[in-house]
């Protein structure tokens, strides 16, 4: 669905040439006269918004991809008549690089526009970006102020990261109390990932004594759900024997689904199995092929172990 010729991106540009000075006269006007706190929100300043291009991911956090199936057409007449909805979309769309080129000083306007008309989903999604260093300075304090008003207006997605915040003690001291605290909110509002991360905390004994059993059990919820982290999570309790009985073959098996599903831990755990012969024959090239997705995918530890395989067959 990548539209890259040279005139969609043309045309691209042209749009946003007319839809940025529309934004900024929406945001001036509300600076001017909106409630106090959608002016709290929108008073960051330039310098800072449009500062760096780091790309440091945050640990498990969720960048959902569009689910609005509207024409880039369609959601700029939105955006005209400012619809806070296809000011949100739009921005996912150029954060994502879903159908336009990825652009993320874009998204953050279209974002900071959609959260100044209330949206309750645009708040989350500037502190993704400000926890991720995407087209502005890293912050994870400011991240996590945005987290707080994505929280306030209903947002699962930003309430489960609050409680990640608190377990990576990103732009707030490390607490795995409030961590665990926020989760159960947020999953209680229905966000899938909350269950998975309740799952690590009982399995990392953070903040709780370790329970496997505990793990599993939030490990299933969560993958019924469709949470591919979760998928993985519980294949490793498998793999290992960790409240359950050790099975390889259900490991793998799980492995294989979250690898479907777009994880890029699964394929580097697959591939350990491969290199290890756990469970399954040992085959270096098979290890290899897994830890290229995962390293495709992002995964740190991927291209370590990438090199270290490639050294061993090479030298063969």
């Amino acid at each position: 669905m990548a539209l890259n010729t040279a005139s969609s991106r043309a045309d691209n540009d042209k749009f946003f040439t007319v839809s940025y000075g529309i934004l900024m006269h929406q945001i001036f006007q509300l600076e001017k006269f909106a409630k106090p706190l959608l002016v709290a929100v929108l008073t960051t300043t330039a310098p800072t918004l449009f500062a760096g291009d780091a790309t440091v991911p945050l640990p498990l956090t969720v960048h959902t991809p569009s689910q609005n199936h509207h024409t880039h057409e369609e959601l700029q007449r939105g955006v005209a008549r400012d619809d806070d909805k296809a000011m949100n979309t739009l921005g996912v769309r150029y954060q994502l690089g879903d159908g336009v080129p990825k652009d993320y000083r874009k998204a953050m306007l279209l974002y900071r526009a959609a959260s100044a008309k209330g949206n309750k989903a645009a708040p989350n999604m500037i502190g993704i970006l400000y926890a991720d260093g995407l087209g502005v300075q890293q912050d994870f304090k400011e991240a996590l102020r945005w987290y707080r008003i994505g929280h306030q207006r209903g947002s699962a997605t930003a309430t489960n990261n609050i409680g990640i915040a608190y377990q990576y003690g990103q732009g707030v001291e490390k607490d795995y109390t409030q961590a665990m605290r926020w989760y159960r909110i947020a999953e209680k509002r229905g966000a899938v990932e909350a269950a998975n991360n309740i799952g690590t905390l009982y399995d990392h004994g953070q903040g709780v004594s370790q329970d496997y059993t505990q793990a599993l059990r939030w490990y299933e919820k969560a993958q019924q759900r469709g949470s591919h982290a979760a998928t993985n999570n519980l294949a490793g309790l498998y793999e290992y024997g960790r409240g359950v009985p050790q099975n390889y073959d259900k490991a793998a098996a799980l492995y294989r689904v979250a690898i479907d599903m777009g994880d890029a831990g699964a394929p580097y755990n697959l591939g350990h199995m491969y290199e290890e012969g756990r469970g399954v024959k040992q085959d270096l090239q098979e290890a290899k092929r897994w830890y290229e997705l995962s390293a495709q995918r992002g995964d740190p530890w991927a291209t370590e172990r990438l090199a270290n395989v490639r050294l061993r067959t090479d030298s063969k």
